[in-house]
């Protein structure tokens, strides 16, 4: 890493993450790194904290850099690429934390060869404990992924997988600080309402998160047996899980990410904003801000949090929503079949009408009253026939008998 430039095309929190996390791991020095921004004040302020340079050009870090992170949002990501994707060098490795921007839609905008690289780190990146998914492309070195791996290792932990699986990373570690937010709020609640103070809630159902987390990832035990550790016979912890195992808890998260994971080549984290039928809703006031955060806008991530805060398990809500389209389906396309079946059926009379009078028979001669009263009775038939069997039944023979008379 000591030849790297790495540049930074964009400001947001996950670029001041990533700044902050490798000049605090010692993986890159200030002279190293180097960032853009259209937001002068925003510039100003990483460059105070750090005291690295800043530019609000582009084209000017990209021929500084041989290393560019792409940290600018996706709906803006064309947008840059055609502005500097031409500047870029063949020999220039390019990492892409945009959610949702496809390795291909990169490449296509640069020169023929450049190494890409996606990522996908999420807002625990902020304070150094992030997780990240890192992709790479089809011109990527196990060289660059290994740069990759160590740039975002300063934030966090990250693991190297196909662009398959990205889909699945949102899902999981992208949306799933969001969750745990959610699942802390509740936890602290819990607190209040048995007497504890909001401020001690909140803290002891954060630390508990967050100390199990690293209970786990330091003894590498399975969670069921460290679950096992805290359940003793008859005591509070069997028995509020087995609430939660009730309430649906595992199984709506496990559908929940498996929603992230079937939503493929779609801006999931920006842009999605209808999921199973499902609207977009505005983040609730009383969530918390980190959640409203994580939400950013009402996507995909917005999505699937919605689906935690419904009161109905998720499989009950697809499976209703599912009924209530085919039911509305089968409405539409009988109305339809009621509002062209009279239509049909005088115009295949017409025709037989029509084959007969060429032929001189007698039947074209019928009078006109005749023809309506024989359109008019098979016209009962055929709502006979929509009725129900008993009275289909009954009607069916009355309406063909009358139809045979009136011809």
């Amino acid at each position: 890493m000591k030849t790297k430039q790495v540049g930074l095309i964009g400001a947001g929190n996950m670029a001041g993450a990533l700044v902050r996390g490798l000049l605090a791991s010692g993986t890159l020095t200030k002279e190293q790194l180097r960032v853009s921004d259209v937001r002068k004040e925003r510039l100003e302020e990483l460059a105070k904290a750090h005291g690295i340079v800043t530019t609000l050009d582009n084209r000017e870090l990209v021929a500084w850099a041989n290393l560019i992170v792409l940290s600018v949002k996706p709906q803006v990501m064309d947008r840059v690429l055609d502005d500097v994707g031409a500047s870029i060098r063949p020999d220039t490795l390019v990492v892409s934390i945009a959610a949702g921007v496809p390795i291909k839609s990169i490449e296509s905008r640069l020169h023929t060869g450049v190494r890409v690289v996606r990522a996908m780190p999420n807002t625990a990146s902020i304070v150094l404990a992030g997780a990240t998914g890192i992709a790479p492309g089809i011109h990527a070195t196990e060289e660059d992924v290994t740069v990759a791996k160590t740039l975002f290792d300063a934030t966090g932990r990250s693991v190297v997988l196909d662009e398959s699986l990205i889909d699945a990373v949102t899902g999981l570690s992208g949306s799933g600080p969001a969750y745990v937010m959610l699942m802390i709020e509740a936890l602290a609640d819990g607190g209040v309402k048995v007497g504890l103070h909001r401020d001690t809630a909140m803290l002891l159902a954060a630390q508990t998160v967050y100390g199990s987390a690293k209970l786990l990832l330091e003894t590498g035990e399975h969670p069921g047996r460290l679950k096992d550790m805290v359940t003793s016979p008859g005591g509070t912890a069997i028995a509020g899980l087995h609430t939660l195992e009730a309430g649906g808890l595992r199984r709506t998260l496990a559908e929940l990410f498996g929603q992230a994971h079937r939503v493929h080549g779609v801006d999931g984290a920006h842009q999605l904003h209808d999921l199973l039928g499902l609207v977009a809703l505005q983040v609730p006031d009383h969530v918390p801000a980190k959640v409203g955060q994580v939400r950013q806008g009402g996507g995909l991530l917005g999505q699937l949090l919605h689906v935690v805060l419904a009161e109905v398990p998720l499989s009950r809500r697809v499976g209703r929503a599912d009924r209530r389209f085919r039911l509305g389906l089968a409405h539409r396309q009988e109305a339809h079949r009621a509002r062209i079946a009279p239509c049909r059926a005088r115009r295949a009379f017409d025709a037989r009408v029509h084959r007969r009078q060429a032929r001189g028979d007698v039947v074209a001669q019928l009078p006109l009253r005749a023809l309506a009263i024989t359109s008019r009775y098979t016209s009962r038939v055929r709502s006979a026939m929509r009725s129900t069997p008993k009275r289909r039944a009954r009607a069916v023979p009355r309406a063909l008998s009358r139809s045979r008379s009136a011809g």
